[in-house]
C-alpha cells in the first residue's frame, strides 16, 4: 500500500522529478546506512555482484526517474496505472535476465490489461500522452531491475543488497542532476517538502524495498511484479482523495483503469493457483 502512496508524494513535492528522484535515494541511502547489517558486509562481495548491484542500481535510478517523469507529465493516476504494464515486459525478458524459460502463460496473463490501457489511453487529454509513455517505459525498467535483483538476493544479504543498489542509482542521478544543470548547485526542497521527502525516504522506500527484496528470495520476480502492481488501486484511490484528480480524468479513464485493476487481480489470483497446483 505504501508504494501507492509514492506517486501522490511525487505529485505533491514541488522539486522536477531528477531532483525529487536524487533527494529520496539519497535520504534513503542514509537511512540505510544507519542498519548495519546494510553496510557490515561490504567487503564480501565479488566484482562480478557489484558490477551486477551497480547495474540494477542504475535501472532502479531511471525506473523512478521515469515514473515521477510520468507523474509530473501527467498525474499520479496516470503514473501508477501505467505499472500495471510490468508483467508484459517481465514475461518477454525473463529469457535474457533471469536464465529462464520464456512463458506463453505469462505474457498472455500480462497481455489482459491491454484492452483497459486503450480506453485508458481514449479517455485521456491528448496532454497526458507524453505521462503515458513515460510511464510505460518505467514499467520496462520495472521488470529489468526485478528480474536481475531475483537473481543476486539468493546471493547476498537482501539488506546490503538495498543499500548499495539505492546508493549507487543515487550518486547515478545526483551526476545526471549536476551534468543537467551545467554547475554543481544543489536544487533545495521547500520548507514544506522536507516532511514529505523524509517520509518519502524511510516509510515509502528504505523499509519496503529492503522488505521486497526479502521477499525475492521466497517467490518469483513475475509473482512479485503482479503483487507490485495491485498498488495502482492505493494509488488511484490515494489520487482522486487526496488530489481530487477526477476533474481531469474523464469516465472513460476510469472504465479502462477498472478493467486494468480486474485484469490485474484476476492475474495475482491465477498466479497463487498456479503456484499452490
Amino acid at each position: 500500500m505504501v508504494w501507492g502512496f509514492t506517486a501522490v508524494l511525487g505529485k505533491v513535492i514541488t522539486l522536477a522529478a531528477l531532483p525529487l528522484v536524487a533527494w529520496r535515494m539519497a535520504l534513503t541511502s542514509l537511512c540505510l546506512f544507519f542498519m548495519a547489517r546494510a553496510w557490515r558486509t561490504l567487503g564480501s562481495f565479488s566484482a562480478q555482484q557489484w558490477v551486477q548491484m551497480a547495474a540494477v542500481g542504475a535501472l532502479i535510478a531511471l525506473h523512478w526517474l521515469a515514473f515521477y517523469g510520468s507523474v509530473k507529465l501527467a498525474n499520479a493516476s496516470i503514473g501508477v496505472l501505467c505499472m500495471a504494464l510490468a508483467p508484459i515486459f517481465s514475461a518477454l525478458l525473463t529469457p535474457w535476465l533471469s536464465k529462464s524459460a520464456f512463458s506463453w502463460r505469462n505474457l498472455l496473463l500480462g497481455l489482459s490489461v491491454l484492452p483497459g490501457m486503450l480506453l485508458v489511453v481514449g479517455g485521456v487529454d491528448p496532454r497526458f500522452y507524453l505521462g503515458i509513455a513515460v510511464g510505460a517505459l518505467s514499467a520496462l525498467l520495472a521488470a529489468a531491475f526485478g528480474l536481475m535483483n531475483k537473481e543476486l538476493v539468493a546471493q547476498v544479504d537482501a539488506l546490503s543488497l538495498s543499500f548499495i543498489e539505492i546508493s549507487i542509482g543515487g550518486a547515478l542521478m545526483w551526476l545526471l542532476l549536476f551534468y543537467s544543470s551545467g554547475s554543481f548547485a544543489i536544487p533545495m526542497p521547500t520548507a514544506a517538502d522536507w516532511p514529505n521527502l523524509i517520509i518519502f525516504a524511510l516509510f515509502c522506500t528504505a523499509l519496503p524495498f529492503a522488505l521486497s527484496n526479502v521477499a525475492l528470495k521466497q517467490i518469483s520476480a513475475f509473482s512479485a511484479q503482479f503483487a507490485v502492481n495491485l498498488e495502482p488501486i492505493y494509488g488511484i484511490v490515494f489520487a482522486a482523495w487526496l488530489l481530487h484528480e477526477t476533474a481531469q480524468l474523464t469516465t472513460q479513464f476510469y472504465f479502462g483503469a477498472s478493467v486494468i485493476l480486474l485484469a490485474v487481480f484476476a492475474q495475482v489470483l491465477l498466479s497463487m493457483k498456479a503456484r499452490r497446483a
